[in-house]
């Protein structure tokens, strides 16, 4: 975090269990994971924000958020981990309705930062509002109902808005 100067990250696929609030060096690790070991994910926070976190929420095995202030702003960043294209159609589509929950709880009053992995390929095409130029690959199904989800809710996918080498 420290080489690419990142203060806030997103991790999925994490293998431990529980749910953690620990420190490991200058950063402040939360992360929740199954007893199973699949679903687990977390946000590790550099050490200046690390201190202004002000809550943590556990949503469920595949959503986990907290509440940060940012230059005097407060902000709910999200960390969600959508199950992979071998899961079955119904189970992914049951996550968008408490994700949906949360983001109308948070855009109510605060800044919203989502980070996800949303096992999905929103593809290289633009849509109007919601994606940039710069994206990767042919957009899939699920690329398409992420698309639609971030329309009906005024979000942007902003990873395409910036250009990455191929």
């Amino acid at each position: 975090m420290e080489r690419y100067k990142i203060d806030i990250l997103g991790i999925s696929e994490v293998k431990w269990t529980g749910l953690w609030d620990v420190w490991s060096g200058d950063c402040r690790v939360i992360f929740i994971g199954d007893e199973d070991k699949i679903t687990g994910l977390g946000i590790v926070v550099n050490k200046d924000p690390g201190h202004k976190i002000k809550s943590i929420i556990h949503f469920n095995q595949r959503i986990i958020g907290i509440k940060i202030e940012i230059k005097q702003t407060e902000t709910f960043i999200i960390q969600i981990y959508m199950p992979t294209s071998s899961n079955k159609h119904e189970e992914i589509e049951e996550l968008y309705e408490p994700i949906s929950e949360v983001i109308e709880i948070a855009k109510e009053k605060d800044n919203l930062i989502i980070i996800e992995d949303w096992n999905a390929v929103v593809g290289e095409r633009s849509v109007q509002e919601v994606t940039g130029n710069f994206g990767l690959g042919t957009r899939n199904q699920r690329g398409d109902r992420i698309i639609k989800f971030c329309k009906e809710r005024d979000l942007i996918i902003t990873n395409k808005l910036f250009s990455k080498p191929k």
